[in-house]
């Protein structure tokens, strides 16, 4: 079973050290703590093992700036063609 963050819903999450008494308590009661690796929300769940699921989704965000049009047109069709190039690299990669 995959850990879900219980704050954004990301499953890219991970297991943290125990510290302090209230993280003992929590041990003691079967309570594990984990961070979600997308928003840094700490909390715990019941699961010890976190088994692979999807990969995490990675987001980014890219600025263009040209001074005139055909300029940012031929930025954006060639960023594209980077995109797809990567994608496709990445896909004929054995896992």
């Amino acid at each position: 079973m995959t850990v879900v963050c219980k704050h954004c819903g990301s499953m890219d999450t991970a297991r943290v050290p125990r510290s302090g008494l209230w993280d003992f308590v929590k041990y003691v009661a079967d309570r594990f703590p984990y961070r979600c690796r997308s928003c840094s929300f700490r909390f715990y769940s019941t699961t010890r093992t976190i088994k692979k699921g999807p990969p995490p989704v990675h987001k980014a965000t890219i600025e263009v700036r040209a001074a005139t049009e055909r300029e940012l047109t031929a930025m954006l069709l060639a960023l594209s063609k980077a995109v797809e190039a990567a994608v496709e690299q990445k896909s004929k990669v054995p896992q």
